[in-house]
């Protein structure tokens, strides 16, 4: 019956993409849904972006390892993350009628830029898109018992499958209905946990002491890893394109940042009952947990939920997994490759045709972004790890010059540069030279921070440079100029 119900689902959800390639004319139809997502449609969609593997099954794995401080980085960073852009970003973005983050660079700093910008992004994605691979391939493998690869390109296919046919309007409708099943499914599982065990009140009196401690010790390494993980997704994904792509396929601009404000709270909530299952898995199976790895905490509910031997209980959780992963990495695979044909494919293509962006560029750019991340989910299986680190760039290279993009008068070039690459320059020997350097090695500060100010500082030293040559190449033509207008008066 299980597996009836989730081919079913699978099939249903590839249906609505074809359904929804009907109301695709155009490749900025395909990429923003023609802007024209009321309220509620925007809002769901701003839930299920990130409502999926990593919130489900790793947060809740580090919330049953750690506690609440084990998951800032994710749920409570990533609804950070959306009221910020709210209160930021939305508004100007919006306004500015723009397709991707990239066209921002390219209106502010130029054709090349724009490149670079456009290879960075596509980068912070793969990890992303391969961890809700992974999540969906788990599940396959424990509900079907399918070999965990052979499940990852059950779940790439599928997720490829309905995106290339309807891209933004299949994603949107989707995550509507999928959102639905997420909070239904998740609601009962929980209800049922919570009332084996005796009540919500035994189940929280049963947390360890500190448990729901959100605060650091007082020492360096503490405070140095609790700033790390607010920034992680709470800033690395503020400038990304998953969040721009759908709040700029709102109706106007008033829903789409009421949107982002109604996604942030339900992001919040509903985030909240998985951690709750986690910590109703730590009553019913103790041993368990104190043996558990990082992997296996993963895989420890979604078995709850399997051995629970209510089917109704099942096939509500298990589809509210599915509707998760699939939502997620629909929107997830999409932006990237939004990107990789409006910034990368289409220019090469103006050289030579002088054509628009095509609906077909975006879907072959969908087909290439999903090879990719396949690739990654066959050799890394740490879900959280994956999401994690796909952040880096775009904290450390993409967000400063996002910012003066938008709110400085004069954007500099030179200081987008040096943002981008002194940015990740700096986060590179952190994370890896510090090997070799044990003085730097033992700096108490991680490498997302020192990145992420330093892409800052590069800002300004290429402003600066920008600054000087433009100083000097103009003292130098002063008196070519002057003899030009010297000559021009006899």
């Amino acid at each position: 019956m299980l597996i009836t119900f989730i081919v079913l689902y699978l099939v249903i959800t590839v249906g609505i993409g074809v359904y929804a390639s009907k109301k695709i004319r155009t490749g900025d139809d395909y990429v923003n849904a023609g802007r024209n997502l009321p309220f509620f449609f925007n809002s769901f969609a701003l839930f299920a972006m990130w409502y999926g593997a990593e919130t489900i099954f790793g947060a809740a794995g580090r919330f049953m390892e750690s506690g609440l401080i084990g998951v800032i980085e994710e749920p409570l960073g990533a609804a950070l993350c959306l009221v910020l852009f709210g209160a930021f970003l939305a508004k100007p973005l919006y306004k500015r009628n723009i397709l991707t983050i990239a066209d921002l660079f390219k209106e502010a700093y130029g054709d090349k830029i724009e490149f670079i910008s456009s290879c960075f992004m596509l980068i912070t994605y793969i990890g992303y898109i391969a961890a809700q691979m992974v999540a969906l391939g788990i599940l396959l493998k424990l509900i079907i018992g399918l070999e965990l690869s052979t499940g990852i390109l059950i779940s790439s296919a599928v997720v490829t499958a309905y995106t290339f046919a309807g891209g933004m309007w299949a994603v949107s409708i989707t995550d509507f209905f999928q959102s639905i099943m997420i909070v239904l499914g998740l609601c009962v599982l929980c209800f049922t946990l919570v009332t084996q065990i005796g009540g919500l009140d035994i189940v929280l009196d049963s947390a360890p002491k500190g448990f729901f401690n959100i605060l650091p010790e007082k020492n360096a390494e503490s405070i140095n890893e609790w700033v790390t993980a607010w920034m992680v997704i709470g800033l690395g994904s503020l400038a990304s394109q998953d969040i721009f792509q759908r709040v700029n396929s709102a109706k106007n601009v008033k829903i789409a940042v009421r949107s982002t404000y109604f996604g942030a709270g339900m992001y919040l909530f509903f985030s909240i009952i998985p951690m709750l299952i986690a910590l109703c898995v730590r009553i019913m199976d103790p041993a368990r947990v104190q043996a558990g790895t990082s992997v296996d905490f993963q895989e420890i509910i979604p078995q709850i939920a399997v051995s629970s031997g209510n089917p109704f209980v099942q096939i509500l959780f298990l589809g509210a997994l599915v509707s998760a992963i699939l939502s997620t990495c629909s929107g997830a695979l999409l932006a990237p490759s939004a990107i990789l044909a409006e910034n990368i494919m289409k220019p090469l293509m103006e050289r030579r045709t002088k054509k628009k962006l095509d609906v077909w560029m975006v879907r072959l750019s969908v087909v290439i972004m999903s090879v990719v991340s396949t690739v990654l989910a066959m050799s890394e299986n740490d879900i959280y790890a994956m999401v994690g680190d796909s952040g880096v760039l775009a904290l450390t290279s993409i967000l400063v010059p996002t910012f003066y993009a938008i709110y400085s008068k004069k954007p500099s070039k030179g200081g987008a540069m040096g943002a981008m690459f002194i940015g990740a320059i700096a986060w590179a020997s952190k994370e890896y030279a510090s090997y070799y350097w044990q003085a730097y090695e033992a700096l108490p500060v991680s490498a997302w921070i020192i990145g992420g100010v330093f892409s800052l500082i590069g800002y300004w030293f290429g402003q600066l440079v920008e600054q000087v040559q433009s100083e000097n190449s103009t003292s130098l033509l002063k008196p070519a100029l002057v003899w030009i207008r010297r000559h021009n008066k006899k």
